[in-house]
């Protein structure tokens, strides 16, 4: 309990008389920097301080950690050290990017930051502005937004703050009393892929009554900032109060060859401008294909065509994490499974009804299926949020899924319509909104796409056709892909009016009158998402 001084240093070591490889020095409170000289000069000895005791003990898994405070502790220490309860989206930032501190993974941030310091100092700014209470992050998939905000939380540990570094786990519902949990002291509240958020009103209502006592950082793909922005001034944040950071670019050809250098390692160095040129504008590439290079996965000749180059790397990452998971054993099986979790993701593998349509849908047990997920997800691919799972990078599940749904001809293979069908009874909404964004990103690239064309066909029908309940479900349908599909959207709408039930004639019926009155509240929502793309936005508001 007292201060461990340099004379107790000097005679614990004295002490140690058993022979061993290495040696840790264990105390339970802090001490100088003589302790901490003295002991760094001793070969195989190192210095666990209460700081460092309690930083190991943060690295761990959250329930993990949360067990272990708990049952030497108490429940209230565990709150206390830990900062939250059990069903709280909020967690300090050592453990939220543990994750990513695995050099064993092909796709890791253990590298270290190159570039974006105006950014790191843009958002130290921010956490010090009193008038600024929301700062934007904006960048596409692969430009290094998740390794900035790694480095930014590092970099902010290492100062005095006065305000606590929070992040949110993502599918862990935001309720009231969850906010309510955090610490009444000075905090900045990062949410990493905002864009994917579903819960945010909570949490901007919370901040903009805070009274500044809480700030935002929300990360985002720019296809979603204009809807964050709107959510924001809706919540009632002043635009003074807002921060939008520049969009974050590609890195300088010099600083992509930087990147490249530490991927490549001192025997590939020499490759380090031809690395950077076929990966200039994605540093994500950059990182994994250096690796790729490295362990002679990929041949230096592949650098000579750029686009094949940087397809090859996400083939060749799927390709190494099927063979790893498979290890040689039925490599399709682990294939299709990836295709099917980047279609349905995020997932629960605890999810019965999940398992079992996973299990039909790819002719296989439970079991194997639940054995797969695991696999996946204790080798890195799955990242867990919360209860749930989903493929890691980003980039790599868009690329899967994009590689199951579209040919290199670019005519759709049919799975989309398959995994559609298959999942519209337990899962729809999330299908539908990753086929909806994928089919956004073609038809950016290519301005044209078929990809959803007889799905579309079929909701228009069963919204011509179908039961009062059964239309309320397209309709909802409609709401999650509006952002990205806002033509589409925009006449399920005009159909949805023309073919809502009836208001019966006879006796008031208050099941067709619940279901009409449902489906009219969801139309108003549906055209506010459409009208983010400008051009529809005249022909919003006179439905409106």
């Amino acid at each position: 309990y007292g201060a461990f001084k340099f004379s107790d240093a000097k005679n614990s070591v004295a002490k140690a008389t058993y022979q061993a490889d290495r040696y840790f020095l264990v105390i339970a409170c802090q001490t100088d920097s003589m302790v901490h000289d003295f002991i760094e000069k001793q070969k195989k000895w190192e210095l666990w301080d209460g700081d460092r005791v309690s930083d190991e003990v943060l690295k761990l898994p959250r329930d993990t950690a949360r067990e272990l405070v708990t049952r030497h502790f108490g429940i209230e220490w565990s709150k206390a050290f830990l900062g939250l309860g059990s069903t709280s989206p909020f967690l300090p930032w050592r453990p939220f990017v543990q994750c990513w501190e695995k050099p064993d993974r092909l796709f890791n941030h253990t590298w270290h930051l190159v570039g974006r310091g105006d950014f790191i100092s843009a958002l130290d700014g921010f956490c010090r502005d009193g008038q600024k209470r929301v700062a934007l992050l904006v960048g596409r998939g692969g430009i290094g937004k998740s390794k900035l905000l790694h480095a930014f939380a590092q970099n902010y540990s290492k100062k005095s703050r006065n305000r606590q570094l929070w992040f949110v786990e993502e599918n862990i519902p935001m309720t009231q009393a969850s906010i309510d949990e955090l610490p009444a002291t000075p905090c900045v509240i990062v949410v990493d892929d905002a864009h994917r958020s579903e819960n945010l009103k909570s949490l901007l209502a919370a901040t903009v009554h805070s009274s500044g006592q809480k700030k935002l950082l929300l990360s985002t793909r720019p296809q979603r900032l204009d809807f964050l922005k709107a959510e924001l001034t809706l919540a009632g944040f002043d635009c003074t109060e807002i921060e939008q950071l520049p969009e974050l670019k590609h890195l300088s050809r010099d600083e992509v060859k930087a990147l490249a250098r530490q991927a490549l390692g001192l025997k590939l160095a020499h490759l380090d401008r031809r690395l950077a040129n076929a990966t200039w504008d994605c540093p994500l590439v950059t990182v994994v294909g250096g690796k790729l290079l490295a362990t002679e996965s990929l041949t230096p000749e592949l650098l000579e065509s750029h686009e094949k180059f940087r397809a090859e790397v996400l083939n060749r990452f799927q390709d190494i994490i099927v063979g790893r998971i498979a290890e040689g054993q039925d490599e399709d099986y682990c294939s299709e499974l990836l295709q099917v979790l980047s279609a349905t993701a995020p997932i629960s593998a605890e999810n019965e009804s999940f398992v079992k349509t996973t299990a039909d849908f790819l002719k296989r047990s439970p079991e194997d299926i639940i054995k797969g997920v695991s696999k996946l997800e204790q080798a890195g691919v799955l990242l867990r949020r919360g209860r749930s799972l989903r493929i890691t990078p980003d980039v790599l599940a868009d690329h899967i899924l994009h590689r199951a749904c579209v040919m290199p001809n670019g005519q759709p293979t049919g799975f989309a319509e398959r995994i559609f069908s298959s999942f519209a009874n337990i899962h729809p909404e999330k299908v539908f909104l990753n086929l909806a964004e994928l089919d956004w990103r073609i038809l950016v690239s290519t301005k044209r796409s078929t990809l959803l064309g007889t799905i579309w066909k079929d909701l228009e029908v069963a919204l011509r056709t179908g039961s009062p309940e059964i239309k309320s479900r397209v309709m909802a349908l409609v709401k999650e892909v509006a952002y990205y599909q806002p033509e589409r959207a925009l006449l399920m709408v005009e159909l949805a009016l023309k073919n809502l039930p009836p208001p019966p004639k006879q006796k008031p019926s208050l099941f067709v009158m619940s279901w009409r009155k449902h489906i009219l509240q969801m139309l108003p929502e549906i055209l506010h998402r459409v009208a983010f793309t400008l051009e529809f936005v005249p022909a919003v508001a006179r439905r409106l």
